[in-house]
C-alpha cells in the first residue's frame, strides 16, 4: 500500500503524517527494467517438488522488518519512506537488505527472507509443514507497489517498473503464486490525500459515494484482473490472493467504521478480480484473513476485563500508538488488548511478526483445504 502525492510520488502503505511522508520521498528519474533489478536467483532443490512464489506490495514483503529478523524503529519511518515512482526498491521490508536511506534497486535476499519468518507467505511455508529442500521459494514483493507497476511498460501511466519481477515470476512457472496487490495507492489516499475529504463528509451516503468515486478511479478491479491473467499464463501456476487486514492507522480521519468500509471496498475490487477470472476456484483463489479487531462498537463481544465497555468487535490488536489515541478519547467506548499484530514504527499500518501469523494461518488452510499442493 502506499500515498500518492500529486501524480508521481509515492510513500510507504499510509506511514505517517503528510510531514513525515513528504520526508520520506525522494524522486526517481528513469524507469525500473529488467537489467535495472538485482535479484538473487531462488535457491533450487535438486528434486525441487514445489515452487512457489510471492508478489506484491508492502503485505507480502513485510514492510517494517529488516532482514535481519529486527523490526523497524520509529525514528527510521522518513529514511524508510519508499522511494518514488519511478524507483521503488523495497528498503525497509523482509525479504531484502536494504535498510533506511539506502537507495539503488530492487535486491533481494538470498532466501528472499525465508529463514527470517516474517513474512506471511514464508510464514505459510512452515506452517504446511514442507521440509528444508523440498521447495524453490521467492518472495518478489516490493513495498510501494500497485497495480500497474506489475502490469506492462506503459511511461504515459507510470506502469511497469516492476513488470520484469512479474515476468520472471511466470518464466518459473510456478505451482503457487501468494500475492497481496490492490490497496496502493487508494489507502494512501484516504489518509493523507483526496480520500480523506470523503472520511469527513458528513452524511454516510455522501461518503460512501465520494469514497466509491476515489476508489473507481484507480481501477482496481481491471488491474488486479490482468495481473492475474499474466501470472496465469505459467501452465502450472495456481493463484491465492489475500485480501488486506482491517487496520486502523493511528492517523485516520474520521470515524473509525470509514476506515474499515475503504478497507472492505478495496478488498471487495479484488475479490471481483479473482471472481471475474476464468479460473477462479480452479487455480485462482482469495483468502480472507481474520477480523482484526479495532476494539470499538459496534460488535458482539463483551470487552474483556471491561464489561462496562459494552459490546465491540473485540479486545483491539491494533498498534500500540492506535489503541493509545483510542484510550485516551473520551468520544469513543474502548476495549484495548494485550496483543499487537500490527507494529506502531510506521503509524499503526503494517502487521507485526504475530499479525503475519495470522494472515499466513488463513492461507494455509485454504490451501490445505482445496488441495492446492501437487
Amino acid at each position: 500500500m502506499g500515498i500518492r502525492q500529486g501524480n508521481s510520488a509515492r510513500s510507504a502503505l499510509i506511514v505517517a503524517t503528510a510531514a513525515a511522508v513528504t520526508a520520506s520521498v525522494a524522486l526517481g528519474t528513469t524507469a525500473m527494467s529488467a537489467s535495472a533489478t538485482s535479484e538473487a536467483e531462488p535457491t533450487i532443490a535438486a528434486e525441487s517438488t514445489l515452487v512457489v512464489r510471492a508478489l506484491g506490495d508492502s503485505i507480502t514483503a513485510a514492510y517494517g522488518h529488516y532482514g535481519d529478523g529486527s523490526a523497524m524503529k520509529s525514528r527510521d519511518l522518513a529514511a524508510c519512506g519508499t522511494i518514488s515512482y519511478p524507483g521503488l526498491n523495497d528498503r525497509c521490508s523482509s525479504n531484502t537488505d536494504l535498510g533506511p536511506g539506502d537507495s539503488g534497486p530492487v535486491t533481494f535476499l538470498p532466501d528472499y527472507g525465508l529463514a527470517n519468518g516474517i513474512a506471511w507467505p514464508a510464514q505459510v511455508m512452515e506452517q504446511l509443514g514442507l521440509p528444508a529442500g523440498s521447495f524453490d521459494y521467492a518472495n518478489r514483493a516490493v513495498t510501494g507497489a500497485d497495480p500497474k507497476d506489475l502490469l506492462p511498460v506503459d511511461e504515459a501511466t507510470q506502469s511497469g517498473q516492476l513488470r520484469a519481477l512479474l515476468e520472471q515470476t511466470v518464466a518459473d512457472n510456478p505451482d503457487l503464486t501468494l500475492m497481496t496487490i490492490g490497496a496502493n495507492p487508494l489507502l494512501g489516499d484516504f489518509l493523507a490525500g483526496p480520500g480523506t475529504r470523503c472520511l469527513l463528509k458528513k452524511r454516510d451516503s455522501k461518503f460512501l459515494q465520494c469514497a466509491k468515486q476515489v476508489i473507481a478511479a484507480e481501477d482496481v478491479e481491471g488491474r488486479v484482473g490482468q495481473i492475474i491473467d499474466d501470472l496465469l499464463v505459467a501452465p502450472n501456476n495456481t493463484i491465492v490472493l489475500s485480501l488486506y487486514p482491517t487496520v486502523l492507522p493511528a492517523t485516520a480521519v474520521g470515524p473509525p467504521e470509514r476506515i474499515l468500509t475503504v478497507l472492505g471496498l478495496v478488498n471487495d475490487e479484488i475479490r471481483s478480480a479473482a471472481e471475474a477470472s476464468a479460473e477462479w476456484d480452479s487455480r485462482v483463489f482469495v483468502s480472507t484473513p481474520p477480523l482484526f479487531p479495532y476494539g470499538l462498537a459496534p460488535g458482539k463481544v463483551t470487552c474483556p476485563g471491561h464489561p462496562e465497555v459494552g459490546k465491540v468487535d473485540g479486545a483491539s490488536v491494533q498498534s500500540t500508538i492506535t489503541q493509545e489515541k483510542f484510550g485516551q478519547s473520551s468520544n469513543d467506548a474502548f476495549c484495548p488488548g494485550p496483543q499487537r499484530w500490527i507494529i506502531s514504527a510506521d503509524m499503526g499500518v503494517h502487521p507485526t511478526k504475530e499479525g503475519h501469523r495470522q494472515i499466513a494461518s488463513s492461507v494455509s488452510d485454504l490451501i490445505t483445504q482445496e488441495g492446492l499442493l501437487p
